[in-house]
């Protein structure tokens, strides 16, 4: 409601006729009424209209106010406490005590709930009233997808790009926000990438010696009445399989022998042994190593307790 005591005849003039303290930008104008002069008249003073729409209802819970600076930081220096006064679908009213500004509009709120821990919701403040000891404060709750901690932004997603695993903030700002309380650090996996650009690779067995891929087995047979182990093409006589050493013709496959795999043979470099070794290949560098020589990275996501206002409406 106008107070009718403001000296303004004209109530466009006067800078509490529209919801006090607009904010432009980052700035807040005083929130008093101020005479032509530039200087505040006492006991003149100008009232905020109330032009709130939404059903709103009063709450006195406990709550936390962190500015949001650029890049996503948390100004640490700046956080404020204080009480809820009222809630809305749209948007909190809530009060703080002393006389300090919020330095940006857009803010982190954070409201306790029952069980005295905190939700958080992002929010930009759209009036500040001064009162003698402290602020009275209105915030609009932002869209679902302005909110500051959507899952794309606190969550690792594959960078098809980069060939890397990314979060929409950055790694400091995330600890950032774990260390003023906001965000919960969860690891999310582990990871094998390039010892040299820490991009993903690709895997496949390879050769231990030179890291080739063409690399192949001999097929051996084991004839069981015998315990004879030879390479199959020993077996093989005129489309029948006969034992190189007791001469049994006529094998059966299960019945009377079984195949085993030989030792691998690289045909880049002439190795041979019984196992090959896992070998990488780094799609962004382009690096081939082996598995041992991979770096093992932590991918880790953060968690937050997310403040919904239908929760404290009938």
């Amino acid at each position: 409601m106008i107070n009718s005591s403001c000296r303004h005849s004209d109530k466009t003039q006067c800078p509490e006729s529209i919801p006090a303290t607009e904010i432009k930008g980052n700035r807040y104008p005083d929130s008093r009424c101020q005479s032509e002069s530039g200087h505040h008249a006492a006991n003149d003073t100008c009232a905020r209209p109330n032009r709130r729409s939404e059903l709103r209802v009063s709450i006195d819970n406990p709550c936390m106010i962190v500015p949001v600076m650029a890049e996503g930081f948390p100004d640490t220096q700046n956080i404020s406490v204080g009480f809820a006064l009222d809630i809305s679908k749209k948007g909190i009213g809530f009060e703080i005590a002393g006389d300090n500004r919020i330095a940006t509009n857009q803010v982190v709120f954070g409201l306790e709930t029952d069980d005295g821990e905190m939700e958080f919701v992002s929010a930009i403040v759209r009036f500040i009233e001064s009162q003698v000891a402290s602020q009275r404060i209105g915030a609009e709750f932002l869209p679902e997808v302005q909110q500051l901690f959507t899952t794309a932004n606190i969550r690792p997603n594959y960078d098809c790009k980069e060939l890397k695993f990314r979060t929409g903030l950055s790694i400091d700002a995330l600890r950032a926000w774990e260390d003023c309380g906001v965000l919960v650090g969860a690891l999310n996996d582990k990871i094998l990438v390039c010892p040299q650009c820490e991009s993903l690779p690709t895997w496949r067995l390879g050769c231990p010696s030179c890291g080739a891929s063409s690399t192949t087995s001999d097929q051996l047979i084991h004839h069981f009445a015998c315990a004879n182990i030879g390479h199959a093409s020993e077996y093989k006589t005129d489309g029948s399989l006969r034992c190189p050493k007791c001469k049994f013709n006529d094998l059966v496959v299960g019945v009377d022998f079984e195949y085993l795999s030989g030792p691998q043979r690289c045909h880049n470099c002439g190795w041979s042994d019984s196992k090959l070794s896992p070998i990488g290949n780094c799609l962004s560098c382009g690096l081939r190593f082996a598995g041992h020589q991979a770096l093992e990275i932590v991918i880790n996501g953060y968690d937050v307790r997310r403040l919904d206002p239908l929760v404290y409406l009938p």
